[in-house]
Parts: structure tokens; sequence; C-alpha cells
């Protein structure tokens, strides 16, 4: 079943790449939205610039270092490699300061940061941390992560 809101939440996602993001970052998301197997990096650099943490004229090589150094945890596989519906999750809780949730706040991790998406309704139930995402469920998950948090 689809998530009322991803109609909704693609729109929105556009629209703030197309003029706040500028024309580079839009070309980005366009790609990303085609991928079938999303990246740790590209995965990276979509939540980075999304939050404004990652500058929009910064190298895509750089996303990491931003997010390093504003206190975010980034997955420690290769950047080429997949990256799993839960590491993505943990990406975005951490991106926008979530408090998350009792059992995110003694183990903060993907399986609770996951838990807390799926409670917040910006993840559909049912979702499994290992999944792996398209850049499709990707962006729609930070569209709704957008709406739903004020980005």
């Amino acid at each position: 079943m689809r998530h009322p809101r991803h109609g909704a939440a693609l729109g929105v996602w556009f629209f703030l790449a197309s003029v706040a993001l500028g024309a580079q970052s839009a070309q980005f998301s366009g790609d990303v939205l085609l991928t079938e197997q999303l990246t740790v990096a590209d995965a990276v650099y979509l939540v980075g610039l999304a939050v404004g943490i990652v500058p929009i004229d910064s190298p895509f090589d750089d996303a990491p270092n931003h997010l390093t150094r504003a206190g975010i945890r980034v997955p420690e596989a290769t950047p080429d490699s997949p990256i799993s519906l839960g590491e993505y999750a943990f990406l975005i809780v951490q991106a926008f300061d979530l408090p998350g949730g009792l059992m995110y706040g003694f183990f903060p991790g993907p399986r609770y940061a996951l838990r807390e998406l799926v409670y917040l309704d910006v993840v559909e139930p049912g979702a499994h941390t290992g999944e792996r995402l398209t850049g499709r469920s990707a962006l729609t998950i930070l569209a709704s992560a957008m709406e739903e948090f004020g980005q």
C-alpha cells in the first residue's frame, strides 16, 4: 500500500531542490530518483543538503566530513556500498536532531531510529532495517521528514 503522503512529499522535495538547492542539486536529485540502490555516499549527500549541513557548493566527496563535524555518525561502509533503510533512518534522526523514543535514548542506532520514523509516520509500518533503498524511496522518506519536521 502506498503511503498517502508520497505524492505530496515528492512534490515538496522537488520544489525545494529546484528553488532552494540550485540546479546542480536538482540534477543530483533527479539522478537519485532513478537509482535502484541508493549508496551510502548518495544518502549522506542527500540528507546533508536537505538539512543545510552540506553547503550547496560543496563537493560531493566532502559531505561525510560536514556531517561528522556536525556530530552525525555516518555509516562506516564504503561510499559506494548500498545503504540500508535502518542506516538511512539513523542519518535522518540525527540530521533532524530528533530525540527518539525511550529505546533510542538507550541504544541510538539504525534499529530504533527506524522504529521512531515509523512511529512518527515518516516511514510505512512493516519496514525492516536491512531493506535496501531505491532512490525514489529515499527521496520520499526525506521529503516526508522535511514536511513533518519543518526543514
